[in-house]
């Protein structure tokens, strides 16, 4: 008998999804932060192909008050033209932006990201936590999707200037929220540790947009981050977009370490059983054969990067009676011409087994 194993994907987003639902009490939401990756992942090839068209665009953002600076004018440009942009951050890029604004700029680019509409999102309030200073819908649906906490004395203090640090945190739980991670090591600042943001800080320093290699959160020179500094709206808009990118690229595989080559790709098992395979199209869709015994079936889907892996999801099946008959998802890690499947039995496949390409 073949064994069992199983591996557990997006450990952020599960936790995120976990205390979504000890938060949610007795309400009940059509969609939580599983969903919300899921549409990140389903609508990764519009945003790589909107992500590419910016950075050739000759779009220049308007500003009628308070102009940024020259260096910020080309991302905030592509941000503009990606939707990223509400209007309570459109002028006076020098001022620093509130905890409120920061708050409609994550609901704003989380439904970018994920196709979900920034109402239906911010439906999401009345699960939210209630503070004794706001009832913002923004800042309640972040607070739901486990974004922001507020502070122990029930406030959230929407009209202060958030810091740096803060940021840090809501931008890194805006990427787990939304599926994404980064195995890229952590940029080492001077002047964060033993703070309660060091691990935010450190991993969204260490994400990238892969359409311009640019982390989506710098230091501020000298390997210093500030954490307890002001983030002035130019800047906070600009890790919207970059955030945006790391989100597309990481799904659609810009700037993936490896890129999976379209194929038949064969798992040679034992003689007493029929070979499975996975045909992998260049339009993001699969085939995916498997067996027991003598017996066949077909699975169909499509596919996406998350990170270092390929992540599978089945929107067909004309077998019963297979292990894993109802497996919705499954991965593989891409290595060279090979496919190492990660996942649970589907057939007499299981995890850890080795398709290769069939040239």
């Amino acid at each position: 008998m073949r064994g069992y194993s199983k591996r557990l994907r997006f450990i952020s987003v599960l936790l995120v999804t976990v205390t979504l639902l000890s938060l949610a009490g007795p309400f009940s939401f059509a969609f939580d932060s599983y969903d919300i990756s899921l549409g990140a992942s389903e609508n990764a090839l519009k945003m790589d192909a909107k992500m590419k068209s910016a950075l050739t665009s000759s779009h220049v953002i308007s500003v009628s008050r308070g102009a940024p600076a020259d260096w910020a004018i080309k991302e905030l440009s592509m941000a503009d033209e990606l939707g990223l942009v509400p209007s309570s951050v459109s002028d006076y890029f020098h001022e620093a932006t509130t905890r409120l604004q920061f708050a409609e700029l994550v609901i704003n680019t989380i439904s970018v990201c994920s196709g979900y509409s920034s109402s239906s999102l911010r439906a999401l309030a009345s699960g939210g936590k209630r503070f004794n200073d706001t009832s913002d819908s923004n800042v309640r649906a972040c607070s739901y999707l486990g974004i922001i906490d507020g502070y122990p004395d029930g406030s959230f203090k929407p009209y202060a200037s958030i810091t740096r640090q803060e940021a840090a945190k809501m931008l890194n739980q805006m990427g787990s929220v939304l599926g994404f991670y980064t195995n890229n090591t952590p940029f080492s600042f001077n002047d964060i540790y033993g703070l309660w943001g060091e691990f935010y800080i450190e991993m969204i320093s260490a994400s990238e947009n892969p359409y311009n290699d640019k982390a989506v959160m710098n230091g501020v020179g000298g390997r210093k981050f500030d954490p307890n500094g002001t983030y002035d709206r130019q800047q906070a808009v600009i890790t919207m977009y970059r955030l945006a990118g790391a989100v597309a690229g990481f799904y659609s595989g810009e700037g993936a370490s490896v890129k999976v080559q379209p194929g038949k790709y064969v798992c040679n098992l034992e003689p007493n059983y029929a070979n499975p395979y996975i045909e992998i199209y260049s339009d993001f869709t699969f085939k995916f054969t498997v067996n027991l015994y003598e017996g066949m079936g077909i699975a169909t889907g499509t596919y996406r990067y998350g990170g270092d892996y390929l992540d599978f999801r089945v929107t067909s099946r004309n077998f019963e009676g297979f292990l894993g008959d109802d497996v919705d998802y499954f991965s593989f890690m891409p290595k060279n011409t090979t496919l190492i499947y990660i996942g649970d039995y589907i057939g007499v496949t299981e995890d850890g087994d080795v398709f290769r390409l069939n040239k």
